[in-house]
């Protein structure tokens, strides 16, 4: 809350606001507790290993708006190949020559990525969008994901690695 309190002393008089994601893991021998709370960011998504998508968290208030803004926690089990995905609005609000990339646009980006490395999802998701949209990027494009995996020396201890990726 100490952000949001900022923003909104530093200056009054001027509309300003920002979103905020944060999520927590909490890696276990069979698997891990995700921890996520929203402040008016786009809601992440779970692709799982089997290759259904599920969203975590709920909306919350944008920062710098209100003077005791609601941030909701939301807690979901993750297992080995499950793969956690932020982005921005950038990318559901890209530019197609039908409209908005959208979230359902995401979601069929992730589901054809079902199977394949937090890069590689990564780089598919970014390379549907750009490949669909029409003229430049309107807004910042930003992709954090990361996967519950047998990562290098995992598999001697039989325990769960996070992998991730930033673009």
């Amino acid at each position: 809350m100490a952000l949001n309190d900022a923003m909104l002393v530093d200056n009054p008089t001027e509309f300003q606001f920002c979103t905020v994601a944060f999520a927590a893991l909490e890696v276990g021998e069979e698997s891990t507790l995700l921890t996520v709370s929203s402040g008016g960011h786009p809601l992440p998504f779970i692709l799982r290993a089997g290759g259904e998508v599920e969203t975590v968290g709920e909306p919350g208030t944008l920062l710098g708006v209100v003077s005791d803004p609601v941030l909701s926690i939301a807690e979901i089990e993750l297992f080995r190949g499950d793969t956690l995905v932020f982005y921005t609005d950038g990318i559901t609000e890209a530019r197609t020559p039908e409209g908005l990339f959208g979230y359902e646009g995401l979601l069929k980006a992730m589901r054809a990525s079902a199977g394949c490395d937090a890069a590689e999802i990564a780089e598919r998701i970014e390379q549907t969008m750009l490949d669909v949209q029409s003229g430049g990027l309107r807004d910042d494009v930003a992709l954090v994901v990361a996967q519950i995996s047998a990562g290098a020396g995992a598999a001697e201890r039989d325990e769960p690695v996070l992998t991730a990726l930033k673009r």
